[in-house]
């Protein structure tokens, strides 16, 4: 294994705000070359665990926060709250003792809600007098029309529903969100704010606020969960939010909340959501929250400004803790793409070629992310379709560095992992969209990429020790050849 207890892979998703983490560094670890060590997953399961057995082959696999919610819900079927975050590391311990041990694998944590679906965030927002100072409170004297909260718009694509509630309001001191939970509507949060944006929720009509039988990414309290509740424990499950302002809850969110996140040694890191002070509500509050938040909250200008400080004030300790302990923080996106670049044109091809190829360029040594595009075959035949796979996979090879990853589809991924197999008889699975360059070794490469001729063919290529590579931007095309084959393997 490249990593230990002591040494983690600590990845970062920001959804919206990527410049508020720092730029990639150098990793604390060895490069490598090798084609199984340089795949990505980016992967949520809507039911259970995934099963090893189709997980073999990748490097770095990262699981969302969605992934086997049928189990964390249920806690596993032990009862009591929900305990996500064990479930995320116990699919770690799985995927390392039964498919591949020196794989990284990563978990999932928010840095600006506080899921009470985590155990950890659960008991302290069911403890007020001790820590009701760590998270947010609605505005003085709030208040919320419970028979005008309903469903305004879906947010997502059918197979995907993003319920977006929304309560009228009446009154000054209304809220725009339920403060009580929807099945069980005696159950309340009057202290601390929360979204109902995407959270477990009971299904069916009447029972919870949506009035939906479809919850988003299929996160279903049903009757074996707590007698058809969702238990998050004494408080409705929600999108509370850390109020960074507050010294001791910043000390206990790096050195305990992240701390434990990062310890069990099948855990090679953490892939951290949201940010403070970007593109969030009203352009400066958090990202990806209900847009009437700060108003709930009662948060004026000062209040935002002081919270978005501490929130990067608690970035800048956890970077400082992972370099302690000799871990990596690098940002990460959707994985690049020639196929899906600038509506697929030849000149922002060879634009993107010529930024890797170009005079002087050199390979980066920052990790990098790439893609092999999948695009969805829509209803009724479904599945899965890869858009330019040569080119993708070609572009990958020219332009990578020592440290570089290449996945699958939008989001690396995890798009489609919401999406059907032809037929709809199971949902789409890692399988379906592995190309078959994924198990092919290449070598190393004996150089850079160049421009066959400089500023004008827009054809680039590239030797490794076991292949040879060409990007055509004029055709939009990619070909690698195997040393000693007479033709191109596709």
């Amino acid at each position: 294994m490249l990593f230990g207890p002591t040494a983690m892979l600590l990845l970062v998703v920001t959804a919206l705000a990527t410049s508020d983490w720092p730029a990639n560094a150098t990793p604390p670890f060895p490069p490598s070359w090798r084609t199984n060590d340089s795949t990505l997953l980016y992967w949520r399961n809507g039911t259970g665990y995934q099963d090893e057995s189709t997980l073999r082959g990748y490097g770095l696999l990262l699981f969302d926060w969605a992934h086997a919610a049928a189990v964390w819900i249920d806690n596993g079927g032990a009862g009591g709250p929900m305990d996500n975050g064990a479930v995320l590391a116990e699919q770690c311990r799985r995927l390392k003792a039964r498919a591949n041990p020196a794989a990284k694998c990563v978990v999932y944590r928010n840095t600006v809600k506080a899921l009470n679906q985590f155990a950890d965030v659960s008991a302290l927002l069911d403890d007020p007098g001790r820590y009701a100072g760590f998270f947010l409170p609605w505005k003085p004297r709030a208040t919320y029309q419970s028979a005008l909260c309903d469903l305004r718009s879906s947010g997502g694509p059918p197979l995907m529903p993003n319920p977006q509630i929304s309560c009228r309001n009446l009154t000054a001191s209304d809220v725009h969100v339920p403060m009580c939970d929807g099945a069980n509507r005696s159950k309340c949060s009057r202290l601390a704010y929360f979204g109902t944006h995407q959270i477990p929720i009971v299904p069916g009509a009447g029972r919870n606020w949506a009035n939906t039988s479809s919850p988003f990414q299929n996160l279903s309290c049903v009757a074996g969960a707590a007698g058809g509740q969702c238990d998050c424990g004494a408080n409705p499950c929600g999108e509370y939010l850390f109020d960074f302002r507050n010294a001791s809850m910043r000390e206990w969110f790096v050195d305990e909340y992240m701390a434990s996140a990062m310890a069990p040694p099948h855990v090679d890191g953490l892939v951290l959501d949201d940010s403070w002070g970007g593109a969030g509500t009203a352009g400066s509050g958090p990202s990806e929250e209900e847009k009437h938040c700060l108003e709930d909250a009662g948060l004026v200008p000062a209040d935002v400004a002081a919270i978005t400080a501490g929130w990067r004030a608690a970035r800048d300790a956890l970077l400082a803790r992972a370099a302690a302990q000799g871990s990596y923080i690098a940002p990460t996106y959707g994985g690049d793409s020639l196929s899906k670049r600038a509506g697929n044109s030849s000149t922002a091809c060879a634009k993107r070629m010529r930024f890797f190829c170009g005079p002087g360029a050199a390979q980066p040594a920052a990790p990098r992310y790439f893609s092999v595009m999948y695009d969805k075959v829509p209803p009724p035949a479904f599945g899965l379709a890869p858009t330019n796979m040569d080119l993708d996979m070609a572009y990958f090879l020219a332009a990578r560095g020592p440290y570089a990853w290449v996945g699958s589809g939008p989001i690396l991924g995890w798009q489609l992992s919401h999406w059907w197999a032809p037929g709809q008889t199971r949902l789409i699975e890692p399988r379906d969209f592995r190309p078959h360059w994924f198990d092919v070794e290449f070598g190393e490469p004996a150089g850079a990429c160049t421009e066959t001729v400089p500023d004008v063919s827009g054809v680039f290529t590239r030797n490794y020790s076991k292949a040879s590579v060409r990007v055509d931007c004029p055709r939009l095309s990619g070909s690698i050849r195997m040393v000693g084959r007479m033709t191109d393997t596709a």
